[in-house]
């Protein structure tokens, strides 16, 4: 077990000496002491450091008699002390102990035994006492909230649950005849009042719940996914109101928060803003990002999500109080709100280290700010729309289709599959997907010529394609590069295709094009090599991939121009050399990596082209 933190504060040094001797030889689990000779430094000790128990002397020069123990107990009250005293006044005692001390000494009458019985007892009725103490703060909170309960089921549950019943008395009273229209009016009021009710209800509910500590599933999301889903259950009223709803997203900013709880915020935010926006209102929702003042580097960027309308808006004097529970911005509110949501909504932007609060809107209403942090950084969005992302994988071969299958389901995307070029347009037309993976060798109808008809028809030729095929040479490649996307050399590594794949739907996502990480070509025969500078790059956040081939190469360094290529001496830079020249062209970063200085050519004869000799280290990777 952990030793005890035993602070002893005395002055005279005989005493904590002997005190020291007495707890350093007891048979217990060990102490560890520190003295203080003032009390000055005691409270100084006990603000910045953890203590068991603080023995302490009443005969302090910088204190008086038991108000030591009354300072100790108000900076930290979790602290047992038991007093050590040479004065055997009882009511000096009755007073220490009145004002929070766990036991009193008389300095001549200690002995190791009785000493450190009492400092273990001392510390577990504390901690007792401190059990007792938040058990009585949280029962005084639940005692509040049963009276506002209370308050609420007498008076505003109470209303529109009266009404109903009225109302329906009315219906029901054979003896009263009532004309169509007043009839409509009367469950048209009757509507109102249930939803009232209905809405009372869910608040209590929900606040019941958040009397307790709420507790967050964090994930990863897209804000403006979520703040589209919130909208769908409020479309009939936003219909009925003709109100106009403006979007103004940073597209796509992805969160790391409790996303049904942030839905909850959201949706209590708009709901109030349809409310009180008239007929014919306007309000606009606006996502962005922005970096904050944080300590944390993780909470620096912040989604800053505002909600703007063009309503009454709420009186400077009430935009802190409507936080409150049951408070409304005036009290014609009453009619339509219980006052709780946001309240509620306070709370849960709190727990995430966030914030929420009401400024004037530029339409003339209220302008409800919620400030989110934990924005992820460099984050393809294409990552969070893997799961609408579907892949029509298109070869002959069934052990082809289902090996990539299994590697595209690992990778997250949706899967479907077609055996030959026939099926698969039948496929497209019904089920139209996002990618084509699609081989080039098959019967009935093969890719080259599924190519070619996809080309003519307007309603298919977006579709990106990859050419997935183990027979290509140079020339069809320049050929397909009229219809297809990319192609892949069969068999794929799971990194290669899932970059691939990637890159070919990613364009749907970015404003740019361009492959979110730096990216890196290793074309090298030898595993190790290319194994080995994948392991440095993945220190640089940087992709690699990785090639056999020149022509494989060429035509990665034409579609993505990547930051650099690294290629070892078997490239064949030796001689005429087409694909290096067009890659030099490209002005793209160029490194050869020689086995040895014998196999090192004529710099004259690569202009351009950095040169590196084996052994290749992370350093040289880094300066490259």
């Amino acid at each position: 077990m952990n030793s005890k933190r035993v602070l002893i504060v005395d002055d005279n040094e005989c005493d904590y000496n002997y005190i020291s001797e007495i707890l350093g030889g007891a048979d217990a689990d060990g102490f560890d002491i520190h003295v203080e000779k003032l009390f000055s430094g005691c409270l100084s000790w006990i603000k910045s450091n953890p203590v068991d128990v603080v023995l302490l002397d009443l005969s302090l020069p910088d204190t008086s008699e038991t108000e030591g123990v009354r300072k100790i107990n108000e900076i930290n009250p979790a602290i047992p002390i038991v007093v050590v005293s040479g004065n055997s006044d009882r009511r000096t005692a009755l007073d220490a102990l009145r004002k929070g001390a766990q036991d009193y000494f008389i300095k001549e009458e200690i002995n190791a035994s009785l000493l450190v019985k009492s400092i273990q007892y001392a510390i577990e009725r504390k901690a007792w006492e401190q059990r007792l103490i938040e058990q009585r703060e949280e029962l005084a909170k639940l005692n509040t909230f049963k009276d506002d309960l209370l308050q609420i089921v007498s008076h505003d549950l109470k209303n529109p649950l009266t009404f109903i019943v009225r109302s329906l008395e009315i219906i029901m009273d054979v003896d009263k005849k009532i004309s169509k229209p007043e009839l409509e009016t009367v469950f048209k009021n009757c509507i109102t009042s249930a939803t009232q009710a209905l809405s009372l209800t869910s608040g209590l509910l929900e606040k019941a719940r958040s009397e307790g500590e709420i507790r967050l599933s964090y994930e990863k999301f897209v804000v403006g996914d979520l703040i589209r889903e919130v909208l769908i259950p409020f479309g009939v009223k936003i219909k009925e109101k003709q109100i106009s709803i403006l979007t103004n997203f940073e597209s796509p900013i992805v969160i790391y928060a409790d996303r049904e709880r942030l839905a909850q915020v959201v949706g209590n935010v708009l709901g109030n803003a349809i409310k009180f926006t008239p007929a014919h209102g306007k309000i606009e929702i606006t996502a962005k990002v922005f970096i904050g003042r944080r300590k944390i580097d993780s909470e620096r960027k912040l989604l800053l999500l505002e909600v703007n309308d063009s309503g009454p808006g709420v009186p400077k004097e009430s935009r802190e109080k409507v936080f409150e529970k049951f408070v409304q911005a005036r009290a014609s509110d009453a009619a339509i709100g219980t006052g709780l949501g946001l309240s509620i909504c306070k709370e849960i932007c709190k727990i995430h280290n966030g914030n929420i609060w009401i400024d004037e809107s530029k339409h003339g209403g209220a302008s409800v700010k919620i400030a989110i942090p934990h924005v992820v950084e460099e984050t393809d969005p294409l990552d969070f729309y893997k799961a609408k992302v579907n892949v029509l994988v298109v070869d002959d071969m069934m052990e082809v289709r289902n090996l990539t299958r299994v590697q595209l389901v690992k990778l997250g995307y949706g899967v479907y599959e077609a055996e030959d070029g026939r099926v698969a347009l039948d496929r497209i037309r019904a089920q139209r997907p996002d990618l084509l993976l699609l081989d080039l060798d098959m019967p009935v109808m093969n890719g080259h010529e599924m190519l070619q008809v996809m080309h003519a028809d307007s309603t298919l030729m977006s579709i990106p394609v990859i050419v997935f095929s183990s027979t290509l040479s140079a020339k069809k490649v320049d050929q397909l590069s009229r219809y297809a996307t990319d192609y892949v050399s069969k068999p794929a590594s799971l990194d290669e295709l899932g970059f691939k794949v990637h890159e070919a739907v990613a364009s749907r996502f970015r404003k740019d094009g361009r492959h979110a990480r730096k990216l890196a070509v290793i074309a090298s025969e030898r595993a190790d090599l290319q194994e080995r500078i994948g392991r440095y790059l993945s220190f640089f956040d940087v992709s690699l991939l990785k090639v056999k081939s020149n022509l494989e190469a060429v035509f990665l360094a034409r579609k993505y121009q990547p930051d650099i290529v690294f290629s070892s001496l078997e490239f064949n830079p030796e001689g005429p050399e087409e694909a290096m020249s067009e890659m030099l062209d490209l002005k793209i970063p160029f490194v050869f990596i020689a086995d040895g200085a014998a196999s090192i050519p004529d710099k004259k004869r690569l202009p351009g082209v950095r040169l590196v000799q084996e052994p290749i280290t992370k350093p040289l990777v880094q300066k490259l």
